[in-house]
């Protein structure tokens, strides 16, 4: 899994068949589910509401 952090407006943004389809231009995270959940939570950023964030 991988999650991209959009550099101007700070939303993460998750890659692939879960994603959005935005192509953000910022930190990217790769790992599994609960890596990138921790990175993001930790993170003054927000996730992107129309990805499809595991829950």
């Amino acid at each position: 899994m991988e999650a991209i952090k959009n550099g101007q407006s700070g939303t993460w943004h998750l890659v692939g068949a879960r994603g959005c389809g935005a192509e953000p231009d910022g930190e990217v995270v790769e790992g599994t589910w609960a890596q990138i959940r921790d990175r993001v939570d930790r993170d003054s950023g927000e996730r992107c509401g129309n990805c499809n964030w595991p829950r």
